[in-house]
């Protein structure tokens, strides 16, 4: 029988022990990193959301210089790693 402790986000179960198959603890980690604390989360000031809410624009204009090929291969690199809306992945390359 699996046994978890859901009141802390951290895994740590007061009082009883979380364990599993053959009674050892279940692992708490992702890829062996432990997780946040309720309190470790990470806050962020509303003025460095809102400066960057308000710098953010769409071109669509562009000029007709030249880019070479290193600053395209750099940028789609980054962009490669860009997260997409429900990991949906909408976009094509050709």
């Amino acid at each position: 029988m699996l046994k978890i402790c859901l009141q802390d986000f951290d895994g740590s179960c007061k009082g009883s022990a979380a364990s599993g198959e053959w009674g050892r603890p279940i692992d708490t980690t992702a890829k062996g990193r432990p997780m946040l604390e309720k309190k470790a989360r990470i806050t962020v000031d509303a003025e460095i959301v809102d400066d960057a809410i308000m710098s953010r624009r769409s071109v669509r204009a562009f000029l007709p210089d030249m880019i070479d090929d290193e600053t395209i291969r750099d940028i789609l690199t980054v962009a490669a790693r860009a997260p997409s809306g429900t990991n949906m992945q909408p976009w094509r390359v050709y």
